[in-house]
């Protein structure tokens, strides 16, 4: 025999030790429970049609080899007995324990010397209607004063075909029952509190693994109530099958969410993007169980699902090391926590196909190791949030730094921009106020300039004159010789008048049209009249010769001369100018006309703000 022989031989022997054979059970006065496992007998009824009668006569039982009463996805009843034996001379009140709160239907014989008792229960049948209204079931039966009962129980389920039976003492069950509920609401509350804290912590870093982690304990948390039997008998105690149902969809949650939050955490698209599309398909895979899971055949969705959580669980595994060999600091806590989870979740699939036995061991398998998952997550939360800290501290002076550089250099752009924004106004400033044909100041820029020269001689008291000039027959000189000819004839014009014009402060401006108009601030009338007489005279000696034309242009001048007072505005001015300028060509053009400066027949208000 080799080494693996040896090692088999010695494990069945330890095991034997821990699990002794009980074929009956005996009630002496230690006696609290049993585990109706190793040496009970059993039949498989593949017909699932025999009854009970039939059954009394049925020679070909089988010995359970095993502590556990498991045989996988099956559709055959199972018929299983034993006997109990009350050696002693008092009564004894029991529970039979089935603790599996999904198999359908239970029938239960007990046969005694008065007769045969039979109860029935089930997860098919309303929690009101069963002998005992608990998450599990239970058949009380009494046992008489050196009494010997045999039982008959026979069990048929479309799900796995899990039986944990036992049988206990009345008052051992209600003090291992308060204990249990004590410890399920502690590993509940355990569920509970990580999954709020963990949605809180979603809420305040806005990070989505976070929100993931939390959910998947939220599902984790309703498949241990499906599998405790708690929906089943507070929420729908009237709906049985509902069980189902939600079982399903909550293992299907608790495999797309620790795949989101693997995904999310360890940065898994990044850095291992194949890695990170297999396990987003896994978890979409549960989740899309999770949607459909009231339209499939509950024994299909569950085998499916089944499926899909080995699946995610390798997949989770082969991430974790990955990123652990990465060397992400997280992943050594998570690798950790999701071992123990996963061993935990592994043999609990086991045991629910009957692959292992089924025991104490066994059947808390999860929650042992969701426990350890628990602690050792907090761990790598503890160093996420750490790692958190530290990058955002060193974030925080890179951005401090990065804005000091960043004023610095915005500093010197500012002075950069800035220098060369005045430059484009200027330029804009001055094509807006230039007139393009004669590059002479347009009206625009003659209309701001007189303002502020207007109220300048206001202040100072000192005259102001204007000389509005036209070109005369100027019409008559586009309709012969062509608007480009006329076009010429207005830079020559503004030539003429620029000629005549000798200081920086007097400015020549093109009016509209053919009309120029000449601002003289700190110019008394005789020297605007002056001004214009020399205008005329420049026009009668210069000639324009054009595309072989040759014509003399004359010139008709306005002049008014004006020391602003509160009576008057920019615009009476302009109106005299104009009126004069009118006269002058009604009295033969190619002249100047004035008048001596008086009190005007409108009153105007001057506009000082």
């Amino acid at each position: 025999m080799n080494k693996w022989g040896h090692v088999f031989i010695t494990l069945c022997l330890v095991l034997s030790a821990v699990f002794p054979a009980f074929a009956d059970v005996v009630l002496d006065e230690d006696f609290k429970h049993q585990q109706l496992g190793i040496g009970g007998q059993y039949f498989e009824d593949k017909t699932a049609q025999r009854t009970y009668d039939e059954m009394l006569q049925e020679d070909l039982w089988k010995v359970s080899g095993s502590n556990g009463l498991s045989f996988g996805f099956t559709t055959s009843a199972f018929w299983i007995k034993t006997k109990v034996v009350n050696p002693l001379d008092k009564h004894r009140l029991l529970y039979l324990q089935v603790d599996n709160p999904f198999l359908d239907d239970i029938q239960v014989y007990f046969v005694s010397e008065t007769g045969v008792e039979s109860l029935f229960t089930g997860d098919t049948i309303p929690v009101g209607q069963r002998p005992v209204r608990h998450t599990q079931h239970l058949i009380p039966f009494y046992v008489n004063p050196t009494e010997q009962i045999e039982l008959y129980v026979r069990v048929q389920s479309k799900g796995a075909m899990q039986i944990p039976l036992a049988i206990w003492d009345s008052q051992s069950f209600v003090e291992s029952d308060h204990l249990s509920s004590l410890l399920y609401g502690l590993f509940f509350g355990l569920l509970l509190t990580i999954s709020v804290y963990h949605f809180f912590l979603f809420i305040s870093i806005k990070e989505r693994a976070y929100l993931n982690y939390s959910l998947f304990y939220l599902s984790l948390l309703g498949v241990y109530a499906c599998l405790s039997g708690i929906p089943g008998v507070f929420f729908w105690p009237m709906s049985p099958r509902v069980s189902d149902t939600f079982l399903i969809m909550c293992m299907g949650l608790s495999v797309y969410f620790p795949c989101m939050f693997a995904f999310e955490v360890l940065a898994v698209k990044t850095s291992r993007p194949t890695l990170g599309f297999t396990m987003r398909c896994f978890g979409f895979a549960g989740l899309f169980i999770a949607c459909i899971a009231s339209f499939m055949p509950y024994v299909f969705a569950l085998k499916l699902l089944l499926a899909a959580v080995l699946c995610s669980i390798v997949i989770n595994f082969i991430v974790y090391i990955v990123r652990f060999f990465d060397g992400y600091p997280p992943a050594k806590y998570m690798l950790m926590s999701v071992f123990f989870a996963s061993i935990g979740l592994g043999v609990t699939v086991f045991v629910k196909v009957g692959a292992l036995p089924s025991n104490f061991l066994t059947e808390n398998a999860l929650s042992i190791g969701v426990s350890f998952m628990a602690m050792l997550h907090a761990f790598a939360l503890s160093q996420r949030i750490n790692m958190n800290r530290a990058e955002l501290a060193l974030v925080h002076k890179a951005l401090l730094d990065a804005k000091q550089k960043a004023n610095e250099d915005l500093d010197h752009l500012v002075q950069a921009r800035t220098y060369e924004l005045e430059q484009v106004n200027e330029k804009l400033k001055l094509l807006s106020t230039t007139d393009p044909l004669t590059k002479l100041g347009n009206r625009r820029y003659f209309d701001e300039l007189y303002r502020f020269a207007f109220r300048q001689c206001h202040r100072e008291k000192e005259p102001i004159s204007l000389l509005l000039l036209d070109i005369d027959h100027f019409k008559h000189i586009n309709d012969t010789y062509g608007h480009q000819f006329g076009d010429a004839c207005l830079i020559e014009a503004a030539k003429h008048i620029l000629s005549c014009v000798r200081r920086p402060q007097d400015t020549v401006a093109r009016y509209g049209g053919e009309e120029f108009v000449v601002l003289l601030p700190n110019t008394p009338l005789d020297g605007a009249v002056c001004i214009a007489e020399l205008i005329v005279g420049r026009f009668r000696e210069a000639k324009i010769f054009y595309a072989g034309a040759e014509i003399m242009m004359t010139v008709s001048i306005g002049v008014v001369s004006v020391i602003p007072c509160a009576d008057l505005n920019e615009d009476h001015l302009l109106s005299k100018a104009d009126k004069l300028l009118y006269r002058a060509k009604k009295n033969g053009r190619n002249r100047v006309e004035w008048e001596p400066p008086s009190q005007p027949e409108e009153s105007f208000t001057l506009d000082l703000n």
